[in-house]
């Protein structure tokens, strides 16, 4: 899913011929971060664990008992909950650069409707993709948390499943499909999935 920003470019006459004047948008992707929060909030939560695990293994000190069962406690999804919040306002601040992109939206000419060129212009798109960057945080939350404390309530262990690793996957082959297109559009000017269902309906 994806925000489209609406952008109006202005008119430019070069000799005898006008260049501009179309109205496009820019794409601001819901899941920006994809993966990547679950990934670092799933490695930061094992850390403790596995060095407990490993050098703590026998030990009866409060402390060490107390992170060899902290998976599945009410503390850890807790933790888990608020590092994928964390991770992912973080990740979209190295990916994201608003400043970057309202500076081209100015040198190519366009405006955002009822929004003024420079600050205005950075503002918006940085609240918008905030908003987003939310609703991110919460889908992640949604999508991993929840099967695995269906899990753990239920007793099925391999609800976990239905979560993460259904996440990775399709973010995966969401990557290698935008790859492929890239790949193939050279070839062809349409695209290979719009290739591949022109075929399927002349059969």
């Amino acid at each position: 899913a994806e925000r489209k920003i609406p952008v109006q470019y202005s008119k430019k006459v070069i000799g005898r011929s006008q260049i501009g004047g179309s109205r496009d948008y820019i794409p601001l992707k819901v899941n920006m971060s994809g993966v990547m929060p679950v990934i670092f909030a799933m490695s930061l939560l094992a850390l403790p664990q596995i060095i407990t695990s490993l050098f703590f293994a026998s030990s009866t000190n409060p402390v060490a008992v107390w992170f060899r069962s902290f998976t599945g406690s009410v503390w850890y999804y807790i933790a888990y909950f608020i590092l994928i919040i964390g991770f992912t306002f973080f990740y979209s601040a190295i990916q994201f650069h608003p400043v970057e992109i309202a500076n081209n939206i100015n040198k190519n000419g366009g405006t955002i409707s009822g929004i003024r060129a420079g600050k205005p212009t950075t503002d918006f798109i940085k609240t918008t993709a905030f908003r987003l960057n939310w609703i991110e945080a919460f889908f992640l939350i949604l999508v991993c948390i929840v099967p695995t404390v269906v899990g753990t309530l239920s007793g099925f262990q391999n609800v976990w499943f239905a979560g993460t690793s259904v996440l990775i996957l399709t973010s995966v082959a969401n990557d290698l499909i935008v790859q492929v297109e890239g790949e193939l559009e050279v070839r062809s000017p349409r695209g290979f999935l719009d290739d591949l269902s022109l075929k399927a309906g002349r059969r």
